[in-house]
């Protein structure tokens, strides 16, 4: 993708890098990177930098003592196909959770919990084969029945276990994504509060609430608006049925007209012989529905090229407004500025450089909507 790089910003030379926070297509999420300068170019404000989109698309299956991943299991065009990637595992994988950016895994087999971090650098085949995992539980003889990682903070992590006969079914970490190894229980705390002796299945922190947090139970669903607090307070849910609740998930896409989410919030569950329920009490707000939207353009072309007296612009603009044109010289310094007001649909601006010298520019275009740089030769 590309990022520009800021107007204002001091000119990198050859082989200096910098610090930059580029825009996800996805979500609009963060990109944070290093950009290192080529040896034969030199950066100036306003000129677009390739950064590499690294969020994508990582698939994980469980099997015994090993898990299988691909990079490419949404691309119907490639033959990649699967890796089996043992990563030091150990039993069955029988839980499988991603933090909200896609950047941790959590994999639990029956007792033992581990945890892959800083996926986004496991991205060729051997890479992924390679991959290595921590160890941050074990559990004992109970059975781990699921793991939630909060939506907000990747370190918040609960854990839930089976088995009657059992004291204590549920855990929480603070520091599940970056703590330390362990062969215990040293990462994790006990949050079984008031919550009655039993087995339980499955769990969720809310999407904008990392203290409140559900389970299901043997018997129906509980609830607590502070997991954090030492006496952890667990209300049972009293619309919901007395059913053992094997699987809870909740909507965390937001509501957007133009990804077809209507349920950002909502909350399903999924009984043993009550069927499938669904709550709308913690929905994410409506979507500002969007009364016309136009084809995006992102075209811009300065012609002609090496240019000698007169120079044109052309691009494709959404609304009307006023465009700035800035012209700089190879120094990063404005030598010719002047703005125009521009149409709906494709525009034309014609301008002078007779009055320059000889030399590499950079012309800039900046609207309401986008800022656009390229290169110009005046001869």
């Amino acid at each position: 993708m590309s990022y520009t790089y800021p107007f204002g910003s001091p000119v990198i030379y050859p082989g200096q890098t910098i610090s930059l926070v580029a825009t996800s297509k996805i979500n609009n999420r963060p990109i944070n990177c290093n950009y290192t300068v080529n040896n034969n170019d030199t950066l100036y404000p306003g000129e677009p930098i390739k950064v590499q989109d690294y969020y994508q698309a990582f698939f994980a299956l469980g099997r015994r003592d090993k898990i299988v991943v691909s990079r490419s299991s949404l691309d119907f065009a490639t033959s990649t196909g699967l890796v089996e990637c043992s990563a030091g595992i150990s039993g069955l994988v029988e839980t499988l959770e991603f933090s909200k950016d896609g950047n941790i895994l959590y994999i639990a087999t029956s007792s033992r919990i581990y945890r892959i971090d800083s996926l986004y650098k496991y991205r060729t085949i051997p890479q992924m084969m390679n991959m290595q995992t921590d160890l941050i539980g074990i559990f004992g003889s109970q059975t781990i029945t699921s793991l939630a990682v909060d939506p907000q903070n990747p370190e918040n992590l609960i854990v839930t276990l089976g088995n009657y006969g059992y004291p204590n079914h549920v855990y929480y970490s603070t520091n599940a994504a970056t703590c330390p190894t362990s062969s215990s229980l040293s990462n994790f705390i006990l949050v079984q509060g008031n919550l009655p002796e039993m087995p339980v299945y499955s769990s969720l922190i809310f999407w904008n609430d990392s203290k409140t947090a559900i389970i299901g139970t043997e018997y129906g669903v509980f609830s607590t608006a502070d997991i954090t607090n030492a006496n952890v307070l667990w209300s049972k849910e009293s619309a919901f049925p007395n059913v053992a609740t094997f699987m809870l998930a909740q909507q965390l896409f937001e509501n957007k007209w133009d990804n077809g989410v209507t349920n950002h919030g909502y909350i399903y569950a999924a009984t043993h012989g009550r069927g499938l329920w669904r709550s709308e009490s913690n929905s994410g707000p409506l979507a500002e529905k969007i009364v016309q939207k136009l084809p995006e353009n992102n075209s811009f072309t300065v012609f002609p090229n090496p240019a000698h007296e007169t120079a044109n612009i052309e691009y494709f603009a959404n609304k009307s407004g006023l465009a700035l044109i800035n012209i700089y010289n190879s120094t990063g310094t404005i030598v010719k500025q002047f703005s125009q007001n521009q149409l709906i649909g494709n525009n034309k601006i014609s301008f002078d450089v007779s009055d320059l010298q000889k030399g590499i520019y950079y012309v800039s275009l900046k609207t309401e909507q986008k800022l656009m740089t390229t290169k110009l030769i005046v001869y």
